[in-house]
């Protein structure tokens, strides 16, 4: 990130130069001189090219949460991972035999340790991996760190939908995605959802050469949404 051809902070996740507007009289701050029209049709065609270089739903998995923070459509790619491989929203929403309680889990530094590893998780067939979806860059004013980057409003490119709970997640696109297959109200799902933020529990959600895995969960009920 610069400002003036000097560099003024460092933005996440991909490679390039972002021309900014100073937050602070340092200039250690900036917010990039980009549109929301701007940034999703970029981020688009740098989609379209990394999944054509890409070979496994692993690799292309990676890129889904930075192309839905910058607004960019995720449509086919992968969104969570459950015990029958990575699946799409679409595929999410066709899921013919989903149980009625679903347990949500956050893709974390140990999962992907594990798997860089080459040690497979067998999940239950009620758990869906989330993957990340990382804030780029944070805003700072007054020296305190305020404001993420990309906001809602590029979100908002990708969803074409009111943004309800957690929207800067691909927790948001999974929970509505389970509500199609549920066929019930995503507003009241995410309502419930937003009443109960902070319910994790511990559960075991899979095997690990052998032995039950363990791990915090957000569980989805369909019942909530009745």
């Amino acid at each position: 990130m610069t400002v003036g051809g000097l560099r003024a902070h460092s933005v996440h996740t991909f490679a390039g130069i972002l021309c900014g507007s100073p937050t602070t009289a340092a200039r250690n701050s900036a917010v990039p001189n980009v549109d929301t029209n701007g940034l999703r049709k970029w981020v688009t065609e740098q989609r379209d090219l990394l999944v054509a270089a890409y070979e496994t739903r692993d690799e292309i998995a990676g890129i889904t949460g930075i192309v839905y923070r910058c607004g960019g459509s995720i449509e086919g790619l992968p969104v969570c991972r459950g015990a029958m491989g990575w699946m799409t929203a679409r595929e999410v929403e066709l899921w013919r035999d989903i149980s009625d309680e679903i347990f949500l889990v956050e893709r974390t530094a140990a999962i992907d340790e594990l798997e860089l590893l080459d040690v497979d998780i067998e999940l239950n067939k009620d758990v869906l991996v989330v993957e990340n979806s990382p804030r780029l860059y944070s805003l700072v004013s007054n020296g305190a760190v305020g404001e993420k980057w990309p906001g809602s409003n590029f979100v908002a490119c990708s969803t074409k939908e009111p943004l309800d709970w957690r929207w800067w997640s691909l927790d948001n696109v999974v929970v509505r995605a389970i509500a199609k297959a549920w066929s019930v109200d995503p507003g009241r799902l995410f309502a419930s959802l937003e009443e109960r933020d902070d319910d994790f529990h511990e559960v075991v959600i899979g095997t690990l050469n052998g032995q039950p895995f363990r791990s915090a969960v957000l569980i989805v009920r369909k019942s909530d949404a009745l």
